[in-house]
């Protein structure tokens, strides 16, 4: 059965199988690098467009809990918006994936959302049990 959670950004990770992506990413910093390459700018205007709009709350946040010791939750649906996310707080991460024009608005983006009162902290989401797990073939 499923259930809603409040879930802190930093403890979600994206799906490194993301059908989007192709093949199957060999880890985290893999899964963010092929993502914001691919996504390059839109990414880049899904940051803008969270800052100006917040996270529109009837489009949840789909995880799955891992099987580790460390908690952390696997998004199966919403990875370009968690990875938004994570862009916001930590520009870093996808510098090396996007032209340096959009970096720069990154940063600036990230700037204004560190100052917004209302910045996310947490997602809402939809946690489905593991044996739930949709196949990633």
């Amino acid at each position: 059965m499923s259930r809603l959670s409040e879930i802190s950004i930093s403890d979600l990770l994206l799906d490194p199988g993301n059908a989007r992506l192709g093949d199957q990413q060999p880890g985290q910093q893999a899964t963010v690098h092929a993502l914001a390459s691919q996504q390059g700018r839109r990414l880049v205007k899904l940051a803008e467009n969270i800052i100006a709009n917040g996270l529109d709350p009837a489009q949840l946040f789909t995880v799955i809990a891992t099987s580790d010791k460390k908690r952390g939750y696997v998004v199966l649906e919403g990875n370009r918006r968690t990875l938004a996310l994570k862009a916001l707080e930590t520009p870093t991460i996808v510098q090396s994936a996007l032209p340096a024009g959009e970096f720069k608005k990154l940063l600036t983006l990230a700037e204004r959302f560190a100052d917004h009162p209302s910045n996310p902290c947490n997602a809402c989401c939809t946690t489905l049990p593991r044996k739930l797990r949709p196949s990633t073939s």
